[in-house]
């Protein structure tokens, strides 16, 4: 049973159940005999489950999921949620704490079952006035992008004979992207490699810095650094004059509409997420353009981009998401993602 007006939503555990059970069939007996002892155990019984009622609303009124981080996630693959919970009350402690998150609100019911949900995580006990800091890994999703998640706070406390739970919703910014070819991303790195040291063969003398472990002796100045301690070393650090210039990262969108099932269409996407990645590594700067549009700027606003591309029965739909200007950057080179591989156009 779940009470809208007060979110608050009451089920039987399985011992509960079977107590409760027992105690009606104690009760109908003293009823039938008239036995003193037997309305005391009657009564004893029904004030345990109002004991429990009690104790367990009050850590439902002091139990507040308080914030959960946003996250870039790849689609197909589980990821880690991470969320805080807050004990408000000044002296009450919280036992026996479980939190569930389900991307709508799960079915009702009377008696406590499992319910299929997204995350789950438990907490044995929250001491007053402290907020724990928890995650619990999820479920892989489906690309999208979710704005909110339904979370459940449930607590069987204290005798395990009812459940008592609240439901809240709660804004979370949770991108799940196309995943990464991983075989394509080794294909990828090579020609991205091979294309950029060409153009980066103008590269000057730009600053030093100190040495560190993982930097090669071969870029070490030898001159300022004889005689010092190998901790008082330097390098010299170089630049390329177009090195701020972006590298958009395009795909024939109509090819993408002939796609002849979902799982081509979402496979088409991954390609273009993996050659996003391959640029992202070099340190370049990525413009991601589908269609005639240019949608993002920058690798995180590529992924923002591509998890929000519409799904394979809305394909012809793309040029409704809303489309940046290319003005105001360099254009380096353009990288071309079709059903052939990628190819280089000056």
């Amino acid at each position: 049973m779940y009470s809208r007006g007060v979110n608050r939503g009451l089920a039987f555990t399985k011992p509960g159940l079977y107590c409760f059970g027992f105690i009606l069939a104690v009760g109908m007996i003293a009823v039938a005999t008239g036995i003193n002892g037997l309305y005391i155990f009657l009564s004893a019984g029904l004030g345990g489950f109002i004991v429990s009622g009690l104790l367990s609303e009050r850590a439902m009124k002091s139990l507040r999921l308080k914030h959960t981080a946003a996250a870039v996630v790849d689609a197909d693959s589980s990821f880690e949620m991470n969320f805080n919970l807050e004990n408000r009350s000044p002296w009450f402690t919280l036992y026996a704490v479980q939190t569930f998150f389900f991307l709508k609100k799960p079915p009702l019911r009377l008696i406590s079952k499992p319910l299929p949900h997204l995350a789950a995580h438990s907490t044995g006990r929250i001491d007053p006035k402290t907020i724990l800091t928890c995650k619990t890994e999820s479920r892989a999703l489906p690309r999208g992008s979710y704005q909110q998640l339904i979370s459940m706070q449930q607590t069987t406390f204290p005798f395990g004979m009812l459940e008592k739970y609240k439901f809240e919703v709660i804004d979370v910014g949770l991108i799940v992207t196309p995943a990464v070819d991983r075989k394509f991303l080794q294909e990828m790195r090579a020609l991205v490699r091979k294309h950029l040291s060409k153009s980066d063969e103008d590269k000057e003398f730009y600053t030093h810095r100190i040495y560190t472990s993982q930097d090669s002796l071969r870029h070490l100045d030898w001159k300022r650094s004889a005689g010092r301690k190998a901790s008082d070393w330097v390098i010299k650090v170089f630049n390329s004059s177009n090195i701020t210039q972006t590298i958009i990262v395009e795909s024939p969108w109509a090819a993408a509409i002939q796609c002849k099932d979902e799982a081509a269409y979402e496979h088409w996407l991954t390609r273009i997420r993996t050659a996003c990645l391959a640029i992202a590594e070099t340190g370049r700067e990525v413009t991601l353009c589908l269609s005639d549009y240019v949608y993002a700027r920058g690798y995180q606003q590529a992924l923002v981009s591509l998890a929000q591309v519409p799904h394979y029965a809305n394909r012809a739909r793309i040029n409704e998401l809303k489309p940046e200007t290319s003005r105001g950057f360099n254009v380096l080179m353009r990288l071309i993602v079709d059903d052939k591989g990628a190819r280089w156009q000056e």
